[in-house]
This record gives C-alpha cells, sequence and structure tokens, in this order.
C-alpha cells in the first residue's frame, strides 16, 4: 500500500494510504471542529468529502462557518426540500418549484401547481424531509449526457432547466 504525505493547514504532516477517503479523515477530526466538517480544501482546490486523496497535498476542512461549507449546506437543503416535494406531490402536479434565494436563515421558494399550498401541505413536506434526514441517506452525484439531463428536467416539468 503505497503512503503519501498531507500537510494540514498549521503545517503538522501525516502519513495516509493513497486513496483514502475525505470522509474518513473527517469523521476521525470532527472532535477538533465546533461545527460539522462539510467540504474540504485540498491543495487550494474545494473537494466534496466523498473524494480520495491521491497524492501529497495540502489539506484543510471546511465547516457551515465559512461561505463554501453554507452554500454546500443550503444546497444540500435545497436538494433536500426538492425531494421532499415531489415524495409528496406527484411531478405532474408541480408546474413551477424554484428557490429564488436565502433569507437569513431560510429560503423564499416558489412552489405552484395543481394543488392548494396550504398548513397542511407544508407539513407534510417537512415530515417527508424530516423522515429524509431520519434515514441519513447519502446525495449521490451524477453525471448525464445534456440529452439525458434535459430529458430528465422535461419529466420533471423543470423547462427553465431544460433550456
Amino acid at each position: 500500500m503505497t503512503m503519501i504525505p498531507i500537510t494540514w493547514e498549521d503545517g503538522r504532516k501525516r502519513m495516509v494510504p493513497e486513496g483514502t477517503l475525505l470522509i474518513r479523515l473527517a469523521q476521525e477530526y470532527q472532535h477538533k471542529y465546533p461545527n460539522d466538517i462539510l467540504l474540504a480544501m485540498v491543495d487550494n482546490r474545494l473537494k466534496e468529502l466523498k473524494d480520495t486523496l491521491k497524492k501529497d497535498c495540502n489539506l484543510r476542512f471546511i465547516t457551515a462557518k465559512e461561505a463554501y461549507g453554507m452554500r454546500a449546506y443550503e444546497r444540500s437543503l435545497q436538494l433536500l426540500m426538492n425531494r421532499a416535494v415531489y415524495k409528496v406531490l406527484p411531478v405532474e402536479s408541480v408546474h413551477k418549484l424554484t428557490t429564488c434565494f436565502s433569507v437569513t436563515t431560510g429560503f423564499y421558494v416558489e412552489l405552484k401547481g395543481d394543488f392548494v399550498l396550504d398548513e397542511e401541505l407544508l407539513k407534510k413536506i417537512e415530515d417527508a424531509m424530516r423522515e429524509l434526514v431520519a434515514k441519513n441517506l447519502p446525495i449521490k452525484k451524477t453525471v448525464v449526457s445534456t440529452e439525458e439531463g434535459r430529458e430528465i428536467f422535461h419529466r420533471m416539468r423543470m423547462y427553465d432547466k431544460e433550456k
């Protein structure tokens, strides 16, 4: 097994096996951070925790206290909300689901379609979000061709993204 050196932001060095997952190191060092580790900066390049270390590098963890970390956290919340909306509502009933902008600790979201947007529906969406969080499912990034992406966006009635 090939070992590679990593250098922490304070200059400390450590040898790790080539191919080490950043998530494993994040879990090992989480206790040293007051906030959740969400990303890593490897040789001044932002990396997701699912990535692996392939060569000697400089490493720094990113938490939600930093702008990059907060943006990743917010994007995860948007994906969670989208998934919950489509779990509660049939795709064909949703005409528009758009996160327009963030407002302090929340989002301004437009949700329109063939349904009544009331407290009962919002509660169902919230419950679906909590169920998904409880399952602790990973968010998996998938690369698809442009054409396949357009087909997915069309099927999901995300016509702006389809364009």
